[in-house]
């Protein structure tokens, strides 16, 4: 399977443009649509994130009732999951 090289893999400029202006006015932060990036699902942006701020042995809280892809991005990542009750 080929990628199409007409469509634009890093996320629409017009969405990015938006959502940062968007983020600026009602969050405060000064950003622009540099600072934006866009994935295709939740759990990749999890994996991002654990990969950039988690170190094997952090410990991540998460409710008992929680995303089981989500837990198991955390363990790949070295984490140990502590499960609190509602």
């Amino acid at each position: 399977m080929s990628v199409n090289s007409d469509i634009n893999q890093e996320g629409s400029e017009y969405f990015k443009e938006n959502l940062s202006n968007y983020l600026n006015l009602s969050r405060g932060l000064h950003i622009s649509k540099k600072n934006v990036l866009i994935t295709r699902s939740m759990e990749m942006s999890v994996y991002i994130i654990s990969e950039i701020l988690l170190n094997a042995g952090d410990i991540v809280v998460v409710a008992s009732l929680s995303y089981f892809s989500v837990n198991m991005i955390f363990q790949k990542s070295g984490a140990h999951i502590l499960q609190v009750t509602d």
